[in-house]
């Protein structure tokens, strides 16, 4: 037989069914539907997996552990950021006073299930007397607080001063008043999520608009006040770290000091000031009075802080 022919007749026995038997390679394994796996690789993927998981664990490990827990000075607003101190001022801060917090709780944002920052009240030491002095005047005794019907069993200052912070209606005048005393405030905004300098200037933005008085102010000064907040945030661009600090100080004229703090830098920038005092004044409004403000739980808390100073 020729040898063309031998190989037509073996041709022709592989097409009625004969097959070669495959040589086998070790790594190599077959399964269903004749699909050849690397068996090197399939070893090699999942040991890749748990080297990223690891690293990924390590790293928010480490993080984690940086974030100073609480202790007698300070309290946690939430597991992912330091926990905010009781007293912030010289000559650890910056500050131009000595503070303390009256109120702290998670600010959210869109969503309830969404934690945007930490953010604490504080007020100056110096200037406490005046929440009793203002809260306890005759005027807003007379005409919003003590003013309960005779037929309803009589109540303390306090129980009727904590009944007229919630009220949507009482709240912002007594609130508005206290502002108006010259009182000093400081909001400590915490990111539990790396933001943007952009988005922290936008919420505030935000807030003073969400204040219902923002509709009835001079729109010009409004507009003004608005560019210079801006005109702060020009200094500085790019991300804001998970547990950096953004301060809002509300000084007595109203006007705010803006800063902020980098903690892995351990650095403290001035971001400028807002002279115009209708911006403070509805930020911190809002904050302390607002219908939807920035995180219920501050503004109860704030409450009663308020009551127990009066």
């Amino acid at each position: 037989m020729s040898l063309l022919s031998k190989v037509l007749v073996r041709r022709s026995c592989f097409d009625v069914g004969m097959r070669r038997t495959p040589q086998w390679h070790p790594h190599y394994s077959t399964t269903a539907g004749n699909t050849s796996v690397n068996k090197k690789g399939s070893k090699v993927v999942p040991v890749l997996t748990a080297l990223a998981l690891a690293s990924i664990f390590v790293k928010k490990w480490y993080e984690d552990s940086k974030i100073k827990k609480a202790d007698a000075t300070s309290v946690t607003v939430d597991p992912a950021i330091s926990a905010f101190p009781k007293r912030m001022g010289p000559p650890q801060w910056p500050f131009a006073t000595q503070y303390g917090l009256l109120g702290k709780g998670v600010r959210c944002v869109s969503s309830i299930t969404f934690k945007a920052y930490g953010l604490g009240i504080y007020v100056a030491a110096e200037d406490k007397h005046l929440v009793a002095e203002v809260l306890d005047s005759k005027f807003l005794s007379q005409a919003f607080i003590d003013i309960a019907a005779p037929s309803l069993p009589a109540k303390t200052h306090q129980e009727n001063l904590r009944t007229a912070l919630d009220d949507p209606a009482k709240a912002p005048v007594l609130i508005n008043n206290l502002l108006d005393s010259g009182i000093r405030l400081m909001a400590k905004n915490t990111p539990i999520k790396a933001g943007s300098f952009k988005l922290l200037m936008d919420g505030t933005r935000k807030s003073i608009l969400k204040n219902p008085d923002s509709q009835t102010q001079d729109k010009e000064r409004l507009e003004a006040g608005f560019q210079e907040l801006h005109d702060c945030f020009r200094s500085v661009k790019g991300l804001v770290a998970r547990d950096d600090d953004f301060f809002i100080e509300l000084n007595k004229d109203c006007s705010l000091s803006l800063s902020y703090y980098t903690k892995k830098r351990d650095e403290f920038v001035i971001l400028g000031t807002v002279k115009e005092p209708l911006i403070g004044k509805l930020l911190f409004a809002h904050y302390l009075a607002g219908v939807d403000p920035p995180s219920l739980e501050v503004k109860q808390e704030v409450a009663d802080a308020l009551v127990s100073l009066a």
